[in-house]
């Protein structure tokens, strides 16, 4: 198998899918946090948010995101623990 036939594989399936939505996930936060906002590429960031949305939709954006993880150990949450 060529390299190309195995991008194209790799493209289609869901590794794939996973890796393109990974992608436009972290380039569209990357291009919001240009500054000074005249060196933005708004209509670069619009686009990519129009791919995402209507053909690149497979995951959703907050699984990109790192978890919050609160641990337990034991009592109330909202109470302090005393030591």
């Amino acid at each position: 198998m060529s390299p190309k036939e195995l991008a194209h594989q790799i493209l289609n399936s869901p590794r794939g899918e996973l890796i393109v939505n990974q992608a436009f996930h972290y380039g569209i936060k990357a291009l919001e946090s240009v500054e000074p906002s005249y060196l933005k590429e708004e209509s670069n960031i619009a686009d990519m948010k129009l791919l995402r949305k209507e053909i690149f939709n497979q995951f959703p954006a907050e699984i990109f995101e790192p978890m919050q993880i609160r641990v337990h150990k034991g009592g109330d949450f909202d109470v302090p623990t005393q030591l």
